[in-house]
Parts: structure tokens; sequence; C-alpha cells
């Protein structure tokens, strides 16, 4: 589930801030994990920059853009959130293009809860929520944003609004069973 247009603060953005975040950025990406429920699984944000280059536990930094994983949780400490923050200070370092955002499920240890997420340029916050178990080294894409040539961002969301997406599986699974003449839903 995405919303739009949130105030520029939020407690995502605040735990970063606690785990030594930078929040005061051009464009922020951060995920959280563990705060509803004990989930020990160890996520892990992503971005894929316009020239393929991936910011990732392992690539940390990247000398091109300045965009960093600042905030990297392997651990999850029961009872505390867990966040991840990758960050990119300055957009005119920044290549013009498309950056891609997912969520990595690194080392799966039983939590089936999901993750939320946050991206937030020129003073919004765009929240995403994905309730769902995410399985073993899969890979959840939440969204693009593109940088423009003039300098300005745009968000693509790629992390269908979850309530939707269980309507609509929904109504695909009814409809399929009712072309065979059952019904699973009342009308």
């Amino acid at each position: 589930m995405a919303s739009f247009g949130a105030t520029a603060n939020s407690m995502m953005k605040l735990q970063v801030k606690e785990m030594g975040g930078d929040i005061d950025v051009d464009l922020r990406f951060s995920i959280r994990w563990n705060d509803k429920e004990a989930d020990p699984n160890d996520l892990d944000a992503h971005c894929t920059e316009p020239d393929g280059n991936e910011i990732y536990f392992i690539h940390k930094r990247s000398a091109k853009t300045g965009g960093w994983l600042d905030v990297d949780i392997i651990t999850p400490k029961r009872g505390k959130p867990s966040v991840e923050n990758i960050q990119f200070k300055n957009r005119e370092k920044m290549i013009k293009g498309e950056y891609l955002f997912r969520v990595h499920q690194f080392t799966y240890r039983g939590g089936d809860t999901g993750f939320e997420a946050e991206i937030e340029f020129d003073n919004t916050i765009y929240n995403f929520n994905y309730p769902y178990k995410i399985n073993p080294k899969q890979y959840v894409e939440v969204a693009k944003v593109i940088l423009h040539d003039d300098g300005h961002f745009e968000l693509i969301r790629l992390l269908e609004n979850s309530n939707e997406y269980v309507m609509k599986q929904s109504k695909e699974i009814d409809q399929s069973y009712s072309e065979r003449g059952i019904s699973l839903f009342k009308r």
C-alpha cells in the first residue's frame, strides 16, 4: 500500500536518525521491519542506479552519485524496530535517470510480517507497506525514482496497493470458479 503527500516527519524517519542515518538529504529510501511482531529476518535495502551500479550491504557507497547505505541492520533485536537507509545527499551529484529501490530477503529466520518502506524527496514522504512473507532470497520491488534533466524527481510506484492486490486476486479466483459454475462468494 502506498500513501502520498505525508508530512515530512515520520516514526521511521526518526528511527533512522536514531540509528545514525542521515535524513537531511535530497532523496531517502528507508525500510522497517520487526516493529509489530518479532521478525528476526535480515532484510536488505537495495538501490540500482541508472548506470547499473548497485548500492547494498556489500557496496555501501557510490563514488559517482554519493548514494550511501548508512544504516544496515543484520541481526534484529527483539522488541526494537529494525531499519535500513539509503540516502543521496545532493541531487546535483546524482546521475540523471532511473533509480530502482528494492527489498531483499537475505536471511530468512522465520519472520513472516513483511516490511514498510518510505521514499522521501522534496519534503514529501511516500509510504509503502508489504505485509506478506518474503521468501528466502526474494526481491520485492518498491518503486523507481527518476531524476530528470531539469533536476526534479518523479516517483513510479511498483509495489501494488496491498488491499487492491488482494481484492484483484480474489476477483480473479472467483471469476475462474464462476466460469466453471462454482460460486465462492455470496452475490
